[in-house]
């Protein structure tokens, strides 16, 4: 019988590279984004559509501070110098960001960087689950690790209203920014890379 636990680690494998862990189905990243020409991963089709490299940042934002910060109240892997790793010049999690900002993110951005704080975020997701205590995620998150989030720059104003959606969520939602959201945004990713030409990779 499979546990809550191990079916999450499942999902989460599924949704992240074969370096975060292997997964008896299939790695999306890895068929979205190994061997994949740069250009195509930089690529924004037009003014509505976020570029491969800025999906799998934002993504691995998202896990970051959703899990560590939020869930765990624990450090964010980001802290630990990553954004001069992949020449990012903003701590948030991306949402509410401009066209232009996306479009001159995705284009200074060091895709390899960029998937190797993917992976660091996903490698700490799944030491935090499996030490976290199942029978807590009923409860509604506290009120000061939603402060940190905006002390330490994870939203900008433009999206303020992600922390009134976040507020009265329990614990429990936080889960779903290592998994769900993540699926999300990978299939965006392979709108996104068809569009380029590139096929869907899935």
């Amino acid at each position: 019988m499979v546990n809550a636990k191990e079916l999450y680690l499942f999902e989460h494998g599924h949704v992240h590279s074969a370096s975060v862990a292997t997964s008896e189905a299939v790695n999306i990243e890895n068929l979205l984004f190994d061997g994949l020409a740069e250009e195509v991963c930089r690529s924004c089709p037009d003014e509505h559509a976020n570029s491969m490299i800025w999906l799998l940042w934002h993504a691995a934002r998202s896990e970051d501070v959703g899990i560590n910060l939020v869930l765990c109240d624990e450090r964010q892997v980001f802290d630990d110098r990553w954004a001069t790793a992949m020449n990012v010049t903003t701590a948030d999690i991306g949402t509410g960001m401009r066209t232009e900002d996306v479009v001159s993110m995705s284009q200074a951005a060091d895709i390899d960087a960029v998937r190797e704080y993917r992976v660091a975020v996903g490698r700490r997701t799944r030491d935090a689950i499996s030490s976290l205590d199942f029978s807590s995620l009923g409860a509604v998150v506290e009120p000061d690790r939603l402060e940190r989030v905006m002390r330490e720059g994870c939203l900008r104003e433009s999206a303020a209203w992600v922390l009134d959606f976040w507020r009265p969520q329990r614990r429990l939602f936080f889960l779903w920014l290592g998994t769900g959201h993540n699926y999300m945004h990978l299939q965006e990713a392979a709108v996104t890379r068809s569009r380029a030409g590139a096929g869907l990779g899935l």
